[in-house]
């Protein structure tokens, strides 16, 4: 049952990011919906790849649309 629960937390928490990076597109200019999934697919694997302490070159100064609690640059 727990399992259950922190299942549907993590989806949860994954469409709130995806509906997040979407919006960031959106405000970038990106307008064509392909374009919007791509550019939040990316986002959302370089949160990731940081999370699992893959490094994927992501630096301070790339300017990503992360807040501090996402991504730590330090």
């Amino acid at each position: 049952m727990i399992k259950l629960v922190e299942a549907s937390r993590a989806e949860e928490e994954r469409k709130s990011r995806t509906a997040e990076f979407e919006l960031r597109a959106k405000d970038m200019g990106i307008t064509e919906e392909r374009f919007v999934a791509q550019k939040a697919a990316i986002w959302e694997g370089m949160l990731a790849a940081q999370q699992n302490g893959d490094d994927i070159g992501v630096s301070i100064s790339y300017s990503a649309p992360f807040s501090p609690s996402q991504l730590d640059f330090c």
